[in-house]
């Protein structure tokens, strides 16, 4: 169960990661052409999610309150890949206990909606560039939900 959910936790992460390289290129490219987008895409997505966190960070690219939760979520990402089994470990044996799992799958969820926070963001971004984005709108709500109650969990 320990292997199933770490697993889980770090695909969501590695999405997240990549959710994250592609808007940041939108957000900080937003006049550039395909190819030159492509080009500062390449280079976004050799980097780590800490890396990229940090980027987004220098360049003011989210709120204050988004940046947090990216660095809160990032914190719980490096315990999730550096110290999780260490956590585990008693002895020679892993053993797996209930907080532990309930903290991977947390991490687990937190990086699956910060996906819809930073499409719900870039929404707004390309609002603020004079683009129409009604029906993306329209897909988001229908697909995945209102943007105040997914955002729930970041502003509590």
């Amino acid at each position: 169960m320990l292997y199933a959910r770490m697993g889980e936790a770090i695909c969501k992460i590695q999405v997240l990661e990549q959710a994250l390289s592609h808007c940041l290129t939108v957000k900080l490219n937003p006049d550039v052409d395909e190819r030159d987008a492509n080009v500062f895409l390449s280079r976004q997505q050799s980097l780590t999610f800490g890396m990229v966190v940090k980027l987004a960070a220098k360049e003011g690219a989210y709120s204050d309150k988004i940046q947090k939760a990216l660095e809160e979520l990032l914190a719980e990402r490096n315990w999730l890949v550096h110290h999780a089994m260490l956590d585990s470990q008693q002895g020679n044996s892993i053993v797996v206990t209930e907080p532990i799992l309930q903290r991977i799958k947390s991490i687990a969820s937190k990086a699956e909606k910060f996906q819809l926070i930073l499409e719900w963001d870039l929404v707004e971004f390309a609002q603020s560039k004079g683009r129409n984005i009604s029906k993306m709108i329209e897909v988001l709500k229908r697909e995945k939900g209102e943007k105040s109650v997914e955002f729930q969990w970041l502003f509590s």
